[in-house]
């Protein structure tokens, strides 16, 4: 199982643990899901961001994500993780 996938997977889970309600998982998953977003890569490249801001986002689900469709999208190949 990929890295990327696994997490999502946690945080599903963990987020379905700390919930009793639908409307509180709802929040909470939206909650983390925005940082993702904003931390990504997708707004912004990673190469921007502080370096501290880029430690954080490297254990983000989307960040994998967001690097390959940039490296595929740039440079047409898929060897971009070996």
């Amino acid at each position: 199982m990929q890295p990327s996938l696994s997490r999502f997977i946690i945080q599903g889970l963990l987020v379905s643990v700390l919930c009793t309600e639908e409307s509180s998982a709802l929040h909470l998953s939206l909650g983390s899901f925005y940082p993702n977003i904003l931390l990504s890569g997708v707004l912004w490249p990673m190469e921007g961001m502080w370096i501290y801001l880029r430690y954080a986002a490297y254990y983000m689900p989307q960040t994998y994500a967001v690097e390959a469709l940039r490296h595929v999208f740039l440079r047409g190949n898929f060897n971009f993780f070996i």
